[in-house]
Parts: C-alpha cells; sequence; structure tokens
C-alpha cells in the first residue's frame, strides 16, 4: 500500500489536525490493517516528564475495555515522534454534527451517556482526561459515540499540568480551577462534558468569545447560560447545566454518570412553554392545522371571521400593482407598500402577493407583526430568517453569525454585547446569500407594529441590497395623508411603488359576501351594509353575519360603528373565555400550551375553550399557537378589559415566561408603581437586550423602570447611552439633560457630561461639546479611566475648535494615563489620536507611539474611526505620499467596517478614500466615492452630518469641472457650519471655493475667498497636506496679482518644513510657488531651474495632478526662454495628463497656453 513510510507504518491521508498533533489514516505492515495514527508534536519526545506520564497513562487507555473507548492498539515513539495507534472508525466528529445546528436533545443526550460511559472508565482507571470536547467526540452513521485522545490524560490527583505549567486543553470547555491552579480532578471533565451537552443542545459553546480573555472571563465570572432559550430545549436543561457548570466542583454532579442521568431525566419535561412550538404535536392526531387567511372549507366553520376566506375581490388596480412588483423585482431591488385603513383588505393583498411571488420561484421571508404591548426586540426580524438554512449562516462572519444566533435565541448574551449595526450588516448579508440562488421577496405585514430593533435591521438593509430582491410592506394608516413605511428606503427614487387599498363599491361588496356565506342579500340589506361600513370589507362582513338581528320595527339592527361592531361580537363571550382570549391578547406569539399554563387549566381545557371563540371566528389556530382571526378583534379583547384585569394577566404571563425581556415587559405593564424586585428585572432584561444588540429595546425597558417610579441619574445615564447608541440622539439628549445639572460631582457627572459631549459631537457642535468636557475634567480627576476617556474626547473637540495647543496637551494626557491604566484598548486609541494630532500640528510622525497603538489595537472594540489606530496610520501614509498603501489599508478597514454595519464609520472611509484618489489624480473613483460618503450621510439622517461628505463631494466637482454643483455643495457646508458655530468646518469648502476660482483663473475672487484663512494661517499649528493645501493655490493667485511680497512668506512655509519633515508635497508646491515668484521678478532661468526642481519632487509623488499643475507652468517658461520645441512638448504632456484624468477647467487651461504661443511669431 502506498503512503509515506513511518516505522512500520505507511501514512496515507491526514484527516485531522490539532493543537495536540496530527491524526493520520495509516497502514500498519505489521498487523496488515488500517488504522488511526496519532501523532503528538516533536518537543514532546524531548520532554522527558511529558514523555513519562504519556506513555503511563497511554497504557492506562490502552487497558479500557469499555466500549465507547476508542480502542487503543498500541503506542511508542518513531523518529522522534509519540505515537498513538487506534482503531479507525468511519464517522464524524461531533463538532462537525453541532456545526450544523442544535442537535435534537433526544439525540444530544443519547450522545452525551455514551460519552459519559467511556469517561466514567477513564475515571475509574484513575485517569483525568482533561481535553473533553466535541472533536475529540466521534461519532458513527448510527450515532454510536466513541471518546478519543487519552495522549494528553493526567492521573487522578497529580499537581501539575505540564512540566512548563502550560494548559493543555481547549479553553472553551475548562472548569473555572483549571485556571486559578486549584486542584484539577474528575469533576473537570463534569464540567467539560456539561459544556459539551450545552453545544449539543443549542449549536453554541457556553462563553462564545472572540478572545480568550472574554472566554476566560465567562468561565470565571459569568452564570452559566440557559440552554431553554432554543425553542426546542426543556427548561429542566437550565438546571442540569446550571449543576454541572457550577463554579464551585463541590457543587457540581458528583460523577460523569450522574451528570448523563440528569440530562436523560430532563427530556421527560416539556419544552419552555413560550418556545414549546418546535416540539409540541399540534394539532392533535386527526386535525389539520387552519390558516387565518385559507379559504373556507367544510372543516373550517362558515363563521370564521377572515375576509381574506373570500379571495380577493374586486381588486384590479391593486392586483396590477402586484404583478408590476414582482416582475420588477424579478430583475431588480423593488418595493411596493400597501396602505389603508383597518379591515381594508391589505393583508389579503399581501397574502396573494405572498402566494404569487412562491409560484414564480421567489423565496419568500415574511412575518405578520401582532399589537401587542409585550414583544420581544428582534421578533419579526427573527420571523423573517426563521427558515434560512444553516449552512447559510455557516458561511458568514463570526461575529455576524452570533449576531443572528442572538436575535433567533441560538445562543445566549454571554460575552460581548452584540453590536445593533452588526445584526442589521448579517441580516444583509443573509439576503445576499439568498439572493444568489433567485429572486427574494421580504414581506411584512401591519408594519405599523413592527419592534424598533427589527425595523432598524430592515430599513438598514432594505437601503443596501442589490439584484433581485421585492420588499412588501403592508402597513395600517388612519387616512390618506399619512406617511407610509417612511423608514423604508431601497436607495432610488423609482425603487417603491406606494399603493391605497380603497374601499369596495357596492358590486364589490356583494360578491364578497356572497363568496363568504353562499348566500345573495337583498339589495336593501346590502346598501345599507354598504352604507355603514363605508365600503369597508371586514366591517361589512362583520354586518353581514349579524343580519339575522331585527329591531323590534323591524328595521336591521345593525352597529353604527366597526368599534360597536367588534365589542358586540366579544360581548358575546364571557367568564374562562374571555380569560384566555385576554391572555391570547397579552402576547405576540400564544401557544396552547402557554394559555393552558398562565390561565391554571389543563391543555384539553383550553383548547375546549378556544374553540368556542373558533367557531365564533374570533381566533384560529397555526399548529399549537393561536392567534386573533383579525387584529381589530386583539385590540377589542385587549381594551374591553378592565385595567385592573389587564394587569393580573400580565402579572400572571409574567410568572411563565423565561425570556428576560418578556418577563420584564409584563411586569412593568402588570403594575403602576414599581418595586424594588420590578426594577431590578427591568434592569436585567435591558442588560440581555443590550447583549442581543437591541439598544433600542433595552433603553425602552429602562424608560420603563423611570416611568414606574425607579428615576435616578444611573438609569437615565444609561438610558441614554442606550438611545444614543440606537441613533436616537434627540431622544438621548431629553432623557438626559434635565437632571445632568442636578446631579452631585464625581465620576456619575463625568459620565453624563461625556455622553452629551459625544452627542453634540454627533451633530458637529464641538464648541459646546468642549464646553461639556471641560466641566466633566474635574469630576473624573478621581477615576483614571474616565478621565482618559475625557482627555480623549476633549482632544477630539479641541481639533474641531482650533485650539491646536490644548488639543495636544488632552492628547498627551490621555496616552499618559492610558498607560498608567494598562487598558490595552484605550491604550492604543490615545496614542493613535496622539499621533495623529502631533503629526497634524507640525511636530512629524511619534513612530513610536503609531507602532504600539497598531500593536494594541482591537478592530471589534467599538470607537469612534479617528481614534483606530489603523485608520490614523492609513491618513498619515496618504498624507506623507503613500498614497497607494493608505489607499490599501482604508479599503481593508471599510471591509471590516460593512461587515459590522458600521454606516457613520464608512462614511468617513468613503469620504477619506475620495481625498486619496483626488490626489492619485482618479477621478472616476473620486466621485463614486464621494457620491457614497453623501449617501452614507443622507441614510443616517440629520443636516448637520452631511458637512464632511458634502465638503468632500464639492472639491472632488471643483476638480473635475462641475463648477456649479461645486459651489452649491460648498456653500451649503459653510451654512450648515455657521448654524453650528464651528469655523473651523467651513474652512475646507472655503479652500476649495479658493481653489475653484484658481482654476478659472479668477485670482482676485480666490483671494477674496482665502484672505480669511490665510490671517488665521498659523504655520506652528501645522504644515503637512492637509492643513497647508490651500497655500499654493494663495501663492499663484498672490503672483497673478503681483502681490509677491505677500507670496514668500507662504513659499518660504513650504520650503523650509518640506525640507524639515522630508515631505515630496511640500518641496514640490514650494519649489512651484518659487518658480512662480522668480518668473514675476523677471528671472526666468532661475524660474525655469526651479521648475525642473519642482518635477524632480514630484518624481517621488503619485499625485499626477500637481504635476502636470507644475508642467504647465514650466512649459510657459520654457516658452519664454525660447526653448519652444521643448515648451511644446512640456505643455502636450501637461494637457494629455489633464484630459486622461478629466479636469476640464485644467485642460482648457493648458490649451489656451498652447494656442497662445501658436500666436505669437
Amino acid at each position: 500500500m502506498k503512503g509515506t513510510p513511518f516505522g512500520q507504518y505507511r501514512l496515507i491521508e491526514m484527516v485531522a489536525r490539532g493543537g495536540m498533533g496530527e491524526v493520520w489514516r495509516a497502514y500498519d505492515t505489521a498487523t496488515d490493517r488500517v488504522v488511526a495514527l496519532k501523532l503528538l508534536p516533536s518537543h514532546f519526545a524531548a520532554d522527558a516528564a511529558f514523555k513519562k506520564r504519556f506513555r503511563r497513562e497511554a497504557h492506562a487507555a490502552a487497558r479500557l475495555s469499555e466500549p465507547h473507548v476508542l480502542p487503543i492498539h498500541t503506542y511508542g515513539e518513531i523518529e522522534g515522534r509519540l505515537f498513538v495507534d487506534m482503531r479507525l472508525i468511519n464517522g464524524r466528529d461531533l463538532n462537525a454534527l453541532v456545526s450544523a445546528g442544535p442537535l435534537d436533545p433526544m439525540r444530544a443526550v443519547l450522545i452525551v451517556e455514551q460519552t459519559a460511559k467511556a469517561l466514567q472508565a477513564v475515571h475509574d482507571a484513575g485517569l483525568v482526561h482533561r481535553d473533553v470536547k466535541p472533536s475529540n467526540i466521534l461519532v458513527t452513521d448510527d450515532d454510536f459515540a466513541y471518546l478519543i485522545d487519552f495522549g494528553i490524560a493526567r492521573v487522578t490527583g497529580e499537581a501539575g499540568l505540564t512540566t512548563s505549567g502550560g494548559l493543555i486543553g481547549t479553553v472553551q470547555y475548562m472548569a473555572p480551577e483549571r485556571f486559578t491552579n486549584g486542584r484539577v480532578d474528575t469533576r473537570s471533565d463534569v464540567y467539560s462534558l456539561a459544556c459539551v451537552l450545552h453545544e449539543c443542545l443549542t449549536g453554541s459553546c457556553p462563553f462564545p468569545g472572540d478572545s480568550v480573555d472574554q472566554q476566560l472571563a465567562g468561565h470565571l465570572a459569568s452564570p452559566p447560560p440557559r440552554p431553554s432559550t432554543i425553542r426546542s430545549v426543556p427548561k429542566a436543561f437550565d438546571d442540569v447545566i446550571a449543576k454541572g457548570m457550577a463554579k464551585d466542583p463541590d457543587e457540581r454532579y458528583a460523577t460523569v454518570t450522574d451528570l448523563a442521568r440528569a440530562a436523560r431525566d430532563a427530556l421527560g419535561t416539556p419544552p419552555s412553554s413560550v418556545q414549546a412550538a418546535a416540539t409540541i404535536n399540534w394539532p392533535p392526531p386527526g386535525r389539520a392545522p387552519q390558516d387565518a387567511d385559507a379559504p373556507a372549507t367544510e372543516q373550517r366553520p362558515s363563521e370564521a371571521i377572515e375576509f381574506a376566506a373570500a379571495g380577493v375581490v374586486s381588486r384590479a388596480v391593486e392586483l396590477h400593482a402586484v404583478t408590476h412588483f414582482l416582475a420588477s423585482a424579478s430583475a431588480r431591488v423593488s418595493g411596493l407598500v400597501i396602505a389603508g385603513e383597518a379591515g381594508i383588505g391589505k393583508t389579503t393583498l399581501w397574502q396573494a402577493a405572498l402566494d404569487e411571488a412562491a409560484e414564480r420561484g421567489f423565496r419568500v421571508l415574511s412575518a405578520r407583526v401582532g399589537a401587542t404591548e409585550s414583544v420581544l426586540a428582534y421578533a419579526s426580524l427573527a420571523d423573517l430568517i426563521a427558515d434560512i438554512e444553516l449552512d447559510v449562516f455557516a458561511g458568514l462572519p463570526p461575529l455576524q453569525r452570533l449576531a443572528l444566533d442572538r436575535v433567533l435565541l441560538r445562543a445566549n448574551g454571554t460575552g460581548p454585547p452584540t453590536d445593533q449595526r452588526v445584526v442589521a450588516a448579517a441580516f444583509l448579508s443573509v439576503l445576499e446569500k439568498v439572493a444568489i440562488e433567485g429572486p427574494v421577496l421580504v414581506a411584512v405585514d401591519d408594519a405599523q407594529w413592527l419592534d424598533t430593533s427589527s425595523k432598524e435591521a430592515l430599513a438598514f438593509a432594505a437601503r443596501r441590497l442589490r439584484g433581485p430582491v421585492g420588499v412588501l410592506v403592508a402597513e395600517r394608516v388612519a387616512s390618506d395623508t399619512d406617511a407610509v413605511a417612511p423608514w423604508l428606503d431601497l436607495g432610488r427614487a423609482d425603487a417603491i411603488e406606494r399603493i391605497q387599498v380603497r374601499p369596495m363599491g357596492l358590486d364589490g361588496l356583494r360578491t364578497l359576501i356572497g363568496n363568504k356565506f353562499g348566500r345573495a342579500l337583498p339589495r336593501r340589506n346590502l346598501v345599507r351594509i354598504a352604507e355603514i361600513s363605508g365600503g369597508n370589507p371586514f366591517y361589512a362582513i362583520e354586518l353581514a353575519r349579524t343580519i339575522g338581528d331585527t329591531s323590534p320595527s323591524g328595521e336591521l339592527a345593525l352597529p353604527g360603528t366597526l368599534t360597536d361592531l367588534v365589542s358586540r361580537r366579544i360581548g358575546r363571550l364571557e367568564g374562562d373565555v374571555l380569560d384566555v382570549l385576554l391572555a391570547v391578547a397579552c402576547v405576540a406569539d400564544p401557544t396552547v400550551e402557554l394559555l393552558a399554563e398562565v390561565t391554571r387549566s389543563s391543555v384539553e381545557q383550553t383548547v375546549e375553550l378556544l374553540e368556542e371563540a373558533e367557531g365564533n371566528g374570533i381566533v384560529a389556530f397555526d399548529g399549537n399557537r393561536v392567534r386573533f382571526s383579525h387584529p381589530l378583534l386583539a385590540r377589542g379583547v385587549y381594551t374591553a378589559a378592565t385595567p385592573a384585569r389587564r394587569r393580573r394577566m400580565h402579572r400572571a404571563l409574567a410568572e411563565v415566561v423565561v425570556l428576560p425581556e418578556l418577563k420584564a415587559r409584563h411586569l412593568a405593564l402588570s403594575t403602576v408603581s414599581a418595586d424594588p424586585e420590578i426594577l431590578h428585572t427591568l434592569d436585567d432584561a435591558a442588560a440581555a437586550a443590550r447583549a442581543r444588540g437591541a439598544p433600542a429595546a433595552a433603553a425602552e425597558l429602562l424608560d420603563l423602570a423611570i416611568g414606574l417610579g425607579g428615576d435616578k441619574p444611573s438609569r437615565r445615564i444609561h438610558s441614554a447611552g442606550l438611545h444614543f447608541e440606537a441613533g436616537n440622539t434627540e431622544q438621548a439628549r431629553t432623557v438626559l439633560e434635565p437632571v445632568v445639572d442636578k446631579m452631585r460631582p464625581g465620576a456619575l457627572r463625568a459620565l453624563a457630561y461625556n455622553l452629551l459631549a459625544g452627542i453634540r459631537i454627533y451633530d458637529n457642535r464641538f464648541d459646546e461639546a468642549a464646553s461639556l468636557l471641560k466641566r466633566a475634567l474635574d469630576d473624573a480627576k478621581d477615576n483614571p479611566a474616565m478621565l482618559a476617556r475625557t482627555d480623549l474626547m476633549l482632544s477630539m473637540a479641541e481639533v474641531n475648535t482650533g485650539e491646536f495647543d490644548e488639543a495636544l496637551h488632552h492628547a498627551r494626557e490621555a496616552v499618559t494615563i492610558a498607560e498608567q491604566l494598562g487598558v490595552p484598548a484605550l491604550t492604543s486609541q490615545a496614542l493613535a489620536y496622539w499621533s495623529f494630532v502631533s503629526f497634524s500640528h507640525g511636530a512629524g510622525l511619534d513612530h513610536a507611539a503609531l507602532r504600539r497603538a497598531l500593536e494594541l489595537e482591537d478592530r471589534d472594540v467599538d470607537a469612534p474611526i479617528y481614534f483606530r489606530a489603523s485608520l490614523v496610520n492609513a491618513m498619515i501614509l496618504a498624507w506623507t505620499g503613500r498614497l497607494d498603501e493608505g489607499r490599501v489599508l482604508v479599503q481593508d478597514l471599510g471591509k471590516h467596517c460593512l461587515e459590522r454595519g458600521a454606516e457613520r464609520d464608512m462614511m468617513a472611509v468613503s469620504g477619506f478614500l475620495a481625498l486619496i484618489d483626488v490626489w492619485r489624480g482618479e477621478f472616476t473613483s473620486a466621485i463614486q466615492n464621494a457620491s457614497e460618503a453623501v449617501e452614507y450621510a443622507e441614510q443616517l439622517g440629520g443636516e448637520d452630518i452631511l458637512i464632511i461628505p458634502l465638503t468632500i463631494r464639492a472639491l472632488v466637482n471643483a476638480y473635475v469641472g462641475q463648477v456649479r454643483d461645486a459651489r452649491a455643495d460648498a456653500d451649503a457646508v459653510i451654512a450648515r457650519a455657521q448654524r453650528c458655530e464651528s469655523a473651523r468646518m467651513a474652512e475646507w469648502p472655503t479652500q476649495t471655493l479658493g481653489f475653484l476660482e484658481v482654476s478659472l483663473e479668477n485670482y482676485q475672487a480666490a483671494l477674496t475667498v482665502l484672505e480669511p484663512l490665510l490671517a488665521n494661517f498659523n504655520p506652528a499649528h501645522g504644515v503637512e497636506l492637509m492643513v497647508t493645501w490651500q497655500l499654493p493655490d494663495a501663492i499663484e493667485a498672490m503672483v497673478g496679482l503681483g502681490r509677491l511680497d505677500e507670496a514668500v512668506p507662504l513659499i518660504e512655509v513650504l520650503e523650509q518644513n518640506g525640507l524639515r519633515l522630508n515631505r515630496s508635497w511640500l518641496l514640490a508646491v514650494g519649489a512651484r510657488g518659487r518658480s512662480m515668484w522668480l518668473a514675476a521678478q523677471g528671472d526666468l532661468d532661475a524660474a525655469e531651474r526651479m521648475a525642473h526642481q519642482a518635477m524632480t519632487a514630484h518624481d517621488s509623488l503619485p499625485m499626477p495632478f500637481e504635476r502636470a499643475r507644475t508642467q504647465l507652468l514650466l512649459g510657459q517658461l520654457q516658452h519664454r526662454c525660447g526653448d519652444h520645441e521643448t515648451a511644446t512638448a512640456t505643455l502636450a504632456a501637461a494637457l494629455r495628463a489633464f484630459e486622461e484624468m478629466r479636469t476640464p477647467l485644467w485642460a482648457n487651461r493648458a490649451r489656451a497656453e498652447i494656442a497662445r504661443f501658436k500666436r505669437q511669431p
């Protein structure tokens, strides 16, 4: 048999590799069999103590005869490598199985039981495995499990871990005592096996972190996770995991067998009642599930309330819109919004669109939103992605995959909290992946009730969708003038069609009622129904249902309003039926089991009560779930109950539901004032919502606590921070401003000032931010971490207010304090911003500081982008002429920002890419990036946030000759900057206007624009490219107007600092300015030499536009010196460069110069 020789073996194929070596499929020439051969890393063979222990443990393991212990044939050392010869098993490791998604609880327990038997045999032999994890459990096709990898086991009671004191094992499954040098015994394996059980049940390890530190923190400090957050997992498993993963070994199961027995017992309990749908077999045998929108059949009572049952009637115009929408969506992103009053037929049309889309081959992702005051964050988003295949999720970046696992309650909230932007980006990634296979329809009914978190994620994805994707939204409005789904934007003005569903005419109502009840009504009755209902289909059907009621005078006794009608329907029910219906109205997605538990009755009794309501057309069954046949009925049941009765129901629900967010909401709705327990529950629920990436929902929970009497500064600060994180800056200010000045001095008030300053910075109001941060300095003096953050933010504000010396001071202070604290992320940000500020203001580059900032940077830590070392490094590379390197790094950062859904950061990335493209002369790309920056800003919302993107777009438009657009953007920015009282923000657009006038050779206008900036220019505050790029334009204008003496100081600034800092751009434009000045003095030879010197400097600078400007000057000088042939070639080269870059204003100048010299004799 072929293979690489290894002693008596031939290595055929590597089948696995890990930290403890490689596993090969090998042929044993001595025994004539194929085996699994594990080869440990060669350095272990050089460790005498390890080698001794390895032989002892392998010998002990080889003697084990338990069927679930992978048989060991032999062991030893060959060619300096320790090896173990084992039986070759055809199967997969458990890790591969779980990576496809959570296992059925029964299957998970079966595998853990077998593993426990193997481990018990190991323990009985006096060994501790120490590396129990899914990849060390092999599972055959018939689910027979083997425990493997005994080469790192340790005899019970040994004191050391390894000869070097290092850990052996996998951190994700290690018991806490493994990290604290405590005694390691068989109970450490109990902990690890409990971790494996959790992963089997949920698809996620207990403490999933992005770093070892986060995983360690989870094992050492976080409570064991609850697997019942996954729908199919019974609640009893929470106790099994809690005991198996107890921090104290004495509180765990004594043996792995005890753990397996407890897991088996947990299977005897039903899944958590609030999440039972995945496993309860409902409806009972012989009864088909009912769809509330299905046509009426013999199996469904004709009294069912759904107007959709009559089909789509008298809706030709609306159906045409649906047909047009689906045709468009099959090729490109398209939207359709269906609006109308309650009962008008929106859901009927929405469902018809879904059915037609499915017929056309669309992948349909849908969510029907319920009207309830207690809804889980991301509930609707979870509905949209619930049926997406696991392999789609598997292809996502880890952060995005974790985010959606948390949305779907497949992962707990331990570890770093999820950023809501990551959730939104992950949802977008899923849609993009699914759309590769074919057209996709994302459909939401009753969007007016979308939870805030789902709405934000859907809006984010909608703005960025590409390809064959349709977005269908049905939303209730009270009148034609109401805004319908204003949050929905698909990026094109013509992408969304909005239709208003109108009342039906008499013929339509006749057909609708006839189809529904199988009989025609007398015309006078039909006319009366039409008059009262106003053509509303739901109202008309309900009126037709009461047609048997007559008044004493013989007239039809019909309700005068829809509210009266609903009240009459509900009023026919009483007692226990109303109780269970109130429970249905209080829960977003109730199951029969939950309703039985909350009403303290059996499932059978609950079904019987609900069947009475079903017979009256009020509710319908969907599997084991129950929902009202129409939202109006749900609202009618809820409002008909007295406030006290509603509070009692919410209290009962709070005792039953498991999820912290839902429990807290029900508790809040169960009282008019809060006790400490309720406030604590709301705080915990807010933390859980934040961990799942739902800061808006978390803020709502804290605001509930505040409204119930739990108003205190710390809670307001937390709420304001969450509102700010969710993008609701106005609400953040509203929550925080009333109390901040009433707070006592100290760190808490410093935190409040910092938060308010962050809001001001977000709105580009840097003066106000600086004032707040200066007040925070005194409050933060006893809290180093807060003081460092305050100094850092203050430095940023001062840079933007022009207080350069102060900015340098506070940046340096931030570095000093951060270094003393030793917090890597904070130190990286402080060093990065110090590098930026000191470089920008003439001190040169602090190489050591920037290098260390890069080493300490953690890209997954959320921080303002200008504090990120990777961006600062890229910016400085570009400013120093290394444009291509800088651009690559900015693009890389942009990819990271896209994965995280960081729109504001992407706005900055796109703007900076546009700027680099301008310098590189790549104006087509510059236009695209500038447009994207503006688009990102518009998507974020707010006028002032457009300041920087419009500044960049104005600059690009000036270069490409779009004079009117450039002026409009620049003027708009200057106006906004004045409104923000931020003079610094007006500097760049002013410089752009100066450049534009120079391009047009309007030198007097250029100086008029630039003179205010020149008056405030101080070389001591910076001479780098970003600070001085207006100087070459000012010099040209001054020389052109004969104001030569004024030009000299500016020329000298460029020349001297170019030499001091070795900056090619400063040297090139400084030499160009000196050449102009010399020519104006009449020294043409010296001027030409200086122009050549400038061209030499350009040779090391990839800025073709600046080079072409210098070429234009050089050609002029060559002509004036009489070298006409060379001048013609130089000017032609300049013209060619300007034309290739598509900069028409400067191309025109080159053509005019060529023509002028041609006219000369």
